[in-house]
């Protein structure tokens, strides 16, 4: 009918208003869930759905999950502007969803191996056999990955190799039966340091889109090595490998992330920056000149009080960087590899403060190309706004996240807002001298990741970011 009556209505093309933008950043933890959530449900359904391509078996059903997740999307969850019980409870809700997620995913391939020829090296009749495990690429994009692999030698500490710890010999082979290049770790736990009894390995490894790998990692006395050589050297407070340094100093405010020398996000280093934000979650709204976050006050550049070399190669080099300010902490892993442009930050927010907002201060872009739902979108300075998966800036260089968060556009400087200390569905600007009753979102400690890459390659490293291989240690069964 409406096709009919001819009318010529008006068209609009770009984003009509930034609405409420505290919305952007605020209940950092209920965002990071709902990131979590979402990404274990979608690579839960394509695991299944391989393993029903490979198998034929009918994969498990994700209806409800779906529904619970995208109730969770509703105002005021997402937005982070509930009363503080209610955020709690649907974080629990969200988590209840990733359990989900990852048991139909385990039983899928479980079930998949259950019925698979698994095969070990062969060993003599009292050694130990090799400890299979099983890798799914869930994502589209074929490249070579590192992965990180763990398991037992031996059912018992190795006797003979008592106090050499990453010394035990060990092999890992691919499915051909062919050496796998590694890099040796320390294991994860912390107990009886000088008992030989499991390895953990940083492998390096080709994968096809949607497709699997099947590696051996075992005692071996005399292992098969793949050639393995290092670019990476390494100071007391730097690593590089050779093209990418990053470096860092106890005592000073800035990490230091250079490409041949030169400073590639901020000409003085990245700063973590404290900044004051006295309005509540939905942020200044229209009730206040500052809509747009553009003003708010900078207070304190956290400084850098431990650095620490943790990996130093052949394939992967580690910083240990903690930022101090206030009564909170950040505590950043940050990784190079070998051939690459890649940095990849892990961080461990410990965060205690009200009132205030944590950015990663950049140098200003004039604009940057933002993941939305079902596109993209450029943008110029335009204040607070928020971003996806991955963001690309006008250097060239592409941010990626497994959180979701915002961003600081400005003509200052481009920032990634980590979080606000704002006061519970509040909408007042009040000073919080009058309200430190009221509960402050977020304290505790909060996780995410981010990485840096080059633009031609920041939306793939996203995906594979976000959807990393799926890991299942498999039994031998020939």
């Amino acid at each position: 009918a409406v096709e009919n009556e001819n009318t010529d209505f008006p068209e609009y093309q770009g984003e009509i208003n930034f609405c409420l933008r505290g919305c952007f950043t605020s209940a950092a933890g209920v965002k990071a869930d709902f990131r979590r959530a979402e990404n274990s449900l979608i690579r839960a359904e394509r695991s299944a759905h391989w393993v029903q391509k490979q198998s034929g078996t009918e994969p498990p059903d994700f209806t409800d999950e779906w529904k619970d997740l995208l109730f969770n999307t509703f105002h005021d969850i997402l937005p982070g502007t509930s009363v503080d019980h209610a955020m709690r409870e649907q974080q629990d809700w969200m988590r209840g969803i990733i359990h989900a997620a990852r048991k139909k995913e385990f039983e899928s391939l479980n079930g998949f191996l259950a019925n698979s020829t698994v095969k070990v090296p062969p060993t003599g009749k009292y050694e130990p056999l090799a400890v299979p495990h099983f890798l799914l690429n869930p994502t589209n994009h074929s490249g070579t990955q590192l992965v990180e692999l763990e398991s037992c030698l031996d059912y018992r500490p190795l006797q003979a190799y008592l106090g050499q710890g990453n010394n035990t010999p060990c092999e890992l082979l691919d499915e051909a039966g062919n050496p796998v290049p590694f890099q040796r770790l320390d294991v994860e736990h912390d107990m009886w340091p000088d008992d030989p009894w499991r390895a953990r390995v940083l492998a390096k490894l080709d994968f096809k889109a949607m497709s699997s790998r099947l590696v051996t990692l075992g005692f071996k006395e005399k292992p098969v090595l793949a050639p393995v050589t290092s670019r990476f050297s390494a100071t007391e407070n730097s690593i590089t490998n050779g093209e990418i340094t990053i470096s860092a100093a106890a005592g000073e405010e800035s990490l230091h992330i250079t490409r041949n020398g030169k400073e590639l996000f901020a000409d003085n280093g990245i700063r973590v920056t404290i900044f004051e934000d006295n309005y509540g979650s939905w942020g200044a709204g229209s009730r206040n000149a500052d809509p747009a976050g553009i003003y708010l006050k900078e207070l304190e550049n956290w400084k850098i009080e431990t650095v620490k070399v943790v990996e130093k190669g052949p394939l992967r080099a580690m910083l240990f960087v903690v930022f101090s300010g206030g009564r909170s902490q950040l505590r950043l892993k940050i990784t190079i590899e070998d051939g690459t442009q890649k940095i990849s930050l892990s961080g461990q927010l410990v965060w205690q403060e009200r009132m205030r907002r944590l950015r990663l201060l950049l140098n200003p872009v004039k604009h940057a190309v933002y993941q939305v739902p079902c596109g993209e979108i450029k943008r110029e300075v335009r204040g607070d706004v928020p971003g996806g998966r991955y963001q690309i800036l006008d250097n060239n260089w592409g941010i990626a996240t497994d959180v979701v968060t915002s961003f600081a556009h400005l003509e200052d400087f481009f920032a990634i807002n980590l979080i606000r200390g704002c006061r519970s569905a509040s909408y007042q600007a009040t000073p919080d001298e009058e309200l430190l009753f009221r509960p402050i979102t977020d304290y505790g400690e909060h996780r995410f990741q981010l990485l840096f890459a080059p633009a031609s390659e920041i939306r793939e490293a996203a995906e594979t970011l976000n959807f990393p291989p799926v890991q299942i240690m498999a039994w031998a069964n020939q």
